[in-house]
Order: structure tokens, then sequence, then C-alpha cells
């Protein structure tokens, strides 16, 4: 399995992760009882509210981050400044997640512009590659 890959997948798993510690925090805001039902007219507040906001960004950088570790895969590519920047990807959406829960908005926006920025190259260098 190419390391990009891997690392993709290692970043879902951590996806996953935010996802059930957003789930707790909606639960330990309203209770299992109500979040059961059609959730309609459920406001969140707090860091449960953050958890949302956060999970939703996150879930966009999965579907950014996909499309060019696919390629790599695909045209069997693989350099150490890829696997590195996509290291550098995972711990800065991650960091990201946990940042956005403790309420830091500039480190919060650094760390999503480290993000963005690592995505982008990624799509360069794959276009590079055409």
């Amino acid at each position: 399995m190419p390391t990009e890959l891997y690392i993709l997948l290692v970043y879902c798993l951590c996806v996953i992760l935010m996802l059930v510690t957003q789930s707790a925090l909606a639960v330990k805001e309203h209770g299992v009882r109500p979040l059961v039902g059609s959730r309609d007219g459920i406001e969140y507040t707090g860091i449960a509210d953050r958890a949302i906001r956060a999970f939703s960004n996150t879930l966009i950088s999965l579907v950014l981050i996909i499309p060019p570790v696919f390629t790599l895969a695909l045209l069997s590519v693989s350099t150490p400044t890829t696997t590195l920047v996509l290291q550098i990807f995972v711990v800065a959406r991650v960091l990201y997640f946990a940042v956005y829960l403790l309420g830091l908005p500039w480190i919060r926006s650094c760390l999503w512009w480290t993000g963005l920025l690592c995505t982008i190259y990624m799509y360069v260098f794959c276009l590079g590659q055409a």
C-alpha cells in the first residue's frame, strides 16, 4: 500500500474519532432521549456547537484530500515530500478539531490554512504528474 493511502486511512480513523467526540458532546448537552428522535428544534451551544462545526469542516477537508491521494496511488507515485505534506495535513487537521473545541480562533485559523495549503500542494503536484 502506498504511504499516502496509509496516511489517508489514518486520517479517516481520526475523522471517525472526531465524529464520536462530537456525538458524545451532543449527548452530554442534551441527553440520549432527545437525540434519538427527529432532532427538530434542538439547538446546540458551547463546545457541542463548536464540535458540530469543526466536524463539518473536517468532512470537507476529507473530501478535498481524497482525489490527490487516489491520483498518486493510481499513478504509482510516492515521494518523501508528498508523504511529509500529508503528515503535516493530518496533524494540522487533528489539531484544528481540538483547537476548535477549545475556542482558540487564531490558532484554529492557522491550522485551517496549513491544511488547505497542504491540500493545494497535493493537487498542484498531481497536476504536474499528468
